[in-house]
């Protein structure tokens, strides 16, 4: 799933929506980050390209799970703050 409610192709993340995570916590399900760096490149759906020979490196965060949070936006944040972290650490 696309967390930020669409495939990213930029250098900066765009803004999580809410929807499936909250979903998450009302079942209770963890979520883990994960990032791959190079995807567009290897397929660009949009250009209809493939290149061979591209490096992909997938970065993954430890999960979060909903049951150590007292309420949906305590998790929400948890989460945020976990992409923003994951996404700075593997992107430059």
């Amino acid at each position: 799933m696309y967390p930020e409610g669409t495939r990213n192709l930029s250098d900066v993340s765009l803004p999580l929506k809410k929807g499936a995570m909250e979903v998450a916590y009302k079942l209770k399900v963890p979520i883990q980050v994960i990032i791959t760096t190079n995807k567009d490149r290897m397929v660009n759906e949009k250009n209809l390209t493939v290149e061979y020979g591209v490096k992909m490196v997938v970065y993954y965060s430890k999960t979060i799970d909903p049951n150590d949070y007292e309420n949906v936006q305590a998790w929400y944040t948890a989460i945020q703050v976990r992409f923003m972290q994951t996404w700075a650490q593997n992107t430059n």
